[in-house]
């Protein structure tokens, strides 16, 4: 009776986080007459920079694979894939997305110090009489890992750091531990992202007492 509700839909968008694949082919199973598109992006660089558009076949293939596409740049966007010394990677090695075009972001307010650190000149482009030069133009560094596919999309790997999201915000693991770890009865403390299923993930926080010491744990 719900998906009888639908029959309508034409254009579904998913972003915000990864998007599984299994339940994009669930999707194509039971609302075959919509378009699945997958985007990629942030807050930092204007929500999304990429799409990918899944069919039904192609999803169950990609679901053999592993491979979880992205798809390419919109338009006015462009998209790097660098190693650690910043250089460019081929096809199929993994490395730092980092995102250039005109949906950066200033940076972070009264952050300076993480705008210099994330949002970095652009070594890539070249002034040639246009408008932006090169010493205006930019890369946001994502910290997410990606690599180029043969057929051009881009596949999301995942993060570099310990950062992830969870029902679309963004979490710094290591905050939350170094918050624990301040209770004087907290001798080590180790926070993770247990996921029991697709539709359902949290936060998990490992500790180990001081000794002598007795911890009442209390769930949120």
């Amino acid at each position: 009776e719900e998906l009888t509700k639908l029959q309508y839909l034409k254009y579904v968008f998913c972003s915000g986080e990864a998007l599984p694949l299994k339940l994009a082919s669930s999707f194509h199973q039971k609302l075959s007459s919509a378009r699945l598109f997958n985007l990629y992006g942030s807050s930092e660089v204007a929500a999304d920079v990429t799409c990918y558009e899944f069919n039904f076949w192609e999803t169950r293939q990609r679901i053999l694979e592993y491979f979880n596409p992205i798809g390419k740049p919109i338009s006015n966007t462009q998209i790097y894939i660098l190693d650690k010394y910043g250089s460019l990677l081929p096809q199929g090695v993994t490395g730092e997305l980092y995102v250039g075009g005109d949906g950066l972001a200033q940076g972070y307010l009264n952050l300076p110090e993480l705008t210099q650190e994330k949002f970095i000149p652009n070594p890539f482009v070249k002034a040639n009489g246009k408008t932006k030069t090169a010493a205006q133009a930019r890369l946001y560094k994502t910290g997410d890992l990606a690599c180029w596919l043969p057929d051009g999309n881009i596949e999301f790997v995942g993060r570099i750091d310990h950062q992830v999201k969870i029902r679309g915000f963004r979490i710094e693991l290591g905050e939350i531990e170094a918050v624990v770890s301040e209770h004087p009865a907290v001798r080590e403390v180790v926070v993770l992202v247990q996921e029991d299923s697709v539709d359902f993930q949290q936060i998990v926080a490992y500790i180990v007492a001081q000794k002598e010491q007795t911890l009442t744990i209390t769930e949120l």
